[in-house]
């Protein structure tokens, strides 16, 4: 853990001296609209920094890979599989398909009126073919995650 700390310090001070070197060399180049661009710079910086080191810190947890079939992390359950070890897909449920988010899941959409007869007019939609589903990109449309 020591060394890890040690890292994330190092990393942060590179990051902080990276960050004001190139924020006095905005400010001298644009002045005042320099200034602004190396505070958005550093809010990246600050974002970045603390994505990546909190990748690091659960990787350190709980090791580089996920164990086959299990959560992850200490204390979760191992993820359900089948009589044939399949597991499956958390996303669509093991049906292999989700509902269409052009449409809402609805087949279709209502549009004005082309005529003076007033009303909604029901329109199908054709990325899902008015079904209201689309195949699963998680698993590909098969409904299991290691098929």
């Amino acid at each position: 853990m020591g060394n890890l700390l040690w890292a994330i310090i190092k990393d942060g001070l590179k990051a902080l001296a990276f960050w004001a070197v190139a924020s006095l060399i905005m400010i001298l180049l644009w002045g005042y609209a320099g200034r602004m661009l190396s505070l958005g710079l550093g809010m990246i910086f600050i974002v970045s920094f603390i994505g990546l080191n909190l990748k690091r810190i659960v990787n350190y947890f709980t090791g580089p890979g996920v164990p086959q079939g299990g959560g992850g992390l200490p204390g979760l359950p191992p993820a359900p599989q089948t009589a044939s070890g399949r597991i499956p897909c958390s996303t669509c449920g093991g049906t292999g398909r989700m509902m269409c988010i052009g449409c809402g899941g609805r087949g279709g959409h209502n549009v004005m009126p082309q005529t003076e007869s007033g009303g909604m007019q029901w329109v199908p939609h054709s990325y899902c073919a008015a079904s209201g589903t689309l195949q699963c990109t998680s698993c590909s449309g098969t409904g299991y995650l290691n098929a």
